[in-house]
């Protein structure tokens, strides 16, 4: 792990998978996630472990997802007054997540050479997160 200021990078799938941790420690959890083949990266980890973890939670969480039948019947088993889903077209494949926290941002990048997890805590770039999700927010088919 490399911390520059209020910037840590974690490395490999071991550092993607302590950032998911480090993302439980929040009240409230903003996502954006256009990644389909993480499991490449860190197996069944993010279905079998986070996401439960996450779900089963007091974290209240608004997820932006691209719209596909799978992730809408995903989105139709989750409660929706505490765990919202919103949906938008992509086009393109994207191997990202976002997930925005109280007072952090993560970055997860599944590039499969060279996959990493940046987490943010600088107030300004946290601020700034918070805005643009709610932009997408509003455009999301909900």
């Amino acid at each position: 792990m490399n911390k520059i200021n209020s910037v840590q990078i974690f490395s490999g799938a071991d550092g993607i998978k302590k950032a998911y941790r480090q993302s439980l420690q929040t009240q409230k959890l903003d996502i954006v996630c256009t990644s389909e083949n993480y499991s490449q990266i860190i197996g069944s980890y993010f279905d079998e472990e986070y996401s439960p973890q996450l779900l089963n939670s007091n974290i209240k969480t608004k997820e932006i997802l691209p719209d596909s039948p799978d992730n809408r019947a995903y989105a139709s088993k989750k409660n929706q007054t505490k765990n919202q889903t919103g949906f938008v077209s992509v086009n393109k494949s994207i191997e990202t997540d976002l997930l925005i926290g109280d007072n952090f941002v993560i970055q997860i990048s599944y590039h499969k050479a060279e996959p990493l997890a940046l987490l943010i805590t600088d107030p300004e770039l946290v601020k700034s997160a918070k805005f643009q999700f709610e932009l997408m927010w509003r455009q999301a088919d909900k």
